[in-house]
């Protein structure tokens, strides 16, 4: 992941997960990012999800912007 913030650009990666339940939310906490406008993206189709019949989901670059109190 990718977050762009008022301080610059950095590259976060997270290790992959399991759930069970088909839940995919997860949060982290990132300290020492900038106050301002930020953005939070993630490469497209650099992060996928197997489904239960095999199938494979790609990422499709989602980029979610924010405001850093």
């Amino acid at each position: 992941m990718t977050l762009d913030d008022s301080g610059g650009t950095t590259k976060h990666d997270f290790p992959g997960f399991y759930d069970a339940d088909g839940l995919v939310e997860l949060k982290r906490f990132v300290p020492g990012l900038t106050v301002g406008p930020a953005a939070a993206s993630v490469t497209p189709f650099a992060n996928f999800a197997i489904l239960v019949d095999g199938a494979v989901c790609f990422s499709g670059g989602p980029t979610d912007p924010d405001y850093i109190y």
